[in-house]
């Protein structure tokens, strides 16, 4: 198990896209925070959050610095449906006389994958958020555990769905459909649902990351709309997302065992 493990990560480390999905997640965390202060601070006039002289809404700009975790997602799947569109998969799976020792090192090699990411680019959303928020010279400072939480749920966010990758990648096989189908899920469909089903959409993985971080804003509009946040509790979030690894990885690895290889 491990020298699969260290075939897998030297495989990673050596892979230019490898490198080039951390430059996008890093890409993506900077993009989600540095532009809040400005939007949160012109919507003053419509939507009655306070200003950024609410600790809340600041702690909320620096809980965006964890939304990269759609590249570990892609990860896991290029970890697994990767081998099939390059024709490794044979020589990978005769490599080890069982398949679940195969799958495992994957499981475990991208999960790792994804917390590197989601730890470097979170810390990235950190300090972009910072340098943002310093336009604003009223900008209260956020409360101090937002950072632990923060990390703390891009960790496991990276983990679960970079997992997720990988039981997509088994299951589907085909790169390009299984990379497009989870965006297409996690931008379109769970986003539609947790607009138009709200009390299914909080038990949905985006919806679980970031009941995870404990960010609560409520506010009103300019016509009398209330709107507000409506998360699960932090550790009730953490063992549902873990339980879809869990779930996930079982799929995959049953589902490995059963199909043909080639």
């Amino acid at each position: 198990m491990i020298r699969l493990m260290k075939s897998e990560y030297l495989k990673l480390l050596y892979s230019r896209t490898f490198w080039g999905l951390l430059v996008g997640t890093i890409g993506l965390a900077i993009l989600s925070t540095a532009p809040l202060p400005y939007v949160y601070h012109d919507l003053q006039s419509r939507v009655n959050f306070g200003s950024l002289t609410n600790p809340d809404l600041v702690d909320a700009v620096y809980s965006r610095s964890a939304e990269g975790y759609i590249f570990a997602l892609i990860l896991g799947v290029l970890v697994m449906a990767g081998e099939f569109r390059h024709s490794t998969a044979v020589a990978t799976f005769l490599s080890a006389p069982k398949r679940i020792s195969v799958l495992g090192s994957k499981l475990i090699v991208a999960a790792i994958g994804g917390v590197f990411y989601m730890l470097v680019s979170t810390g990235f959303g950190f300090a972009s958020s910072a340098i943002a928020l310093g336009y604003y010279a009223d900008a209260a400072d956020p409360h101090p555990e937002v950072f632990i939480n923060t990390l703390a749920a891009a960790a496991m966010a990276g983990a679960v769905l970079a997992i997720l990758g990988v039981a997509l990648g088994t299951l589907i096989r085909s790169q390009m459909v299984a990379v497009v189908s989870s965006l297409l899920w996690l931008f379109i469909i769970e986003r539609l649902i947790t607009l138009f089903l709200p009390d299914i959409g909080k038990y949905l993985p985006t919806s679980l990351i970031a009941g995870m971080m404990s960010i609560k804003v409520q506010g009103t509009t300019s016509t009398g709309v209330n709107i507000s946040t409506d998360y699960l509790d932090a550790i009730p979030a953490t063992f549902i997302l873990i339980g879809y690894a869990a779930a996930f990885a079982a799929l995959a690895i049953s589902t490995s065992l059963r199909r043909d290889i080639d």
